[in-house]
């Protein structure tokens, strides 16, 4: 009984792992929303022309997309892992409805609201 190890479950860590990591990345997601996106938008709308806020909006809005389909990863490698589809189905609803939001906020501010 000396050598005898308790058994760890490294699914249910893995699980735990990418739920904390995919909070962040929700946290994140609209902290560039804010602190990136929103001044090029800004900018744009008083000067159209400008080429670096253009860039810096197209590139910042990119990163967005590419984060929330990140969220939506997280669920495919859990669900390839063996985790049912009620225990993963929050990421792929998350990625879904962040994906909406941001794709809907640009969506309007092309159109100036």
């Amino acid at each position: 009984m000396v050598g005898t190890q308790i058994p760890q479950n490294p699914v249910n860590g893995l699980f735990q792992a990418l739920s904390v990591i995919s909070l962040g990345l929700v946290g994140a997601t609209l902290l560039v929303r804010q602190t990136l996106v929103r001044p090029s938008e800004v900018v744009l709308t008083g000067k159209p022309d400008d080429a670096a806020a253009a860039a810096r909006w197209k590139a910042c809005c990119t990163f967005l997309y590419l984060m929330c389909e990140a969220l939506g990863l997280f669920g495919v490698i859990l669900r390839l892992d063996g985790f049912p589809l009620a225990n993963i189905w929050g990421f792929y609803l998350g990625s879904g409805a962040l994906l909406l939001c941001i794709l809907l906020r640009v969506r309007f501010s092309w159109f100036g609201e």
